[in-house]
């Protein structure tokens, strides 16, 4: 999914922050089985912050109507869990499963 509202100076940061799973290193687990979608052809999956930018940029393609301020500080919340998407959320925006369901 291309970045339509979060730009790639903004993300630059957050690709090498460390996002406070907790749990001595089972919230980051739980997180990469359940969440965490294949990107590449490698089967390699996505981090935390991208994961965060699909349902930011998912929820912005299915009509949210973010400000760009919005946008950048829903994505630092959810990345420093301070909020969060619902499970499902985090599993399928930003998907062609939306688009093909017309979410």
């Amino acid at each position: 999914m291309k970045n339509t509202i979060l730009t790639e100076e903004f993300l630059e940061p957050y690709k090498t922050k460390e996002p406070p799973f907790g749990g001595n290193g089972l919230g980051y687990l739980v997180y990469k089985r359940t969440y965490a979608r294949e990107i590449g052809s490698e089967g390699q999956k996505e981090e935390w912050w991208q994961t965060v930018a699909r349902c930011v940029e998912g929820a912005q393609t299915i009509g949210a109507k973010y400000t760009k301020s919005e946008a950048e500080k829903l994505f630092d919340y959810v990345f420093n869990l301070k909020c969060s998407f619902s499970g499902r959320a985090l599993w399928q925006l930003g998907t062609e499963m939306i688009d093909q369901f017309g979410g």
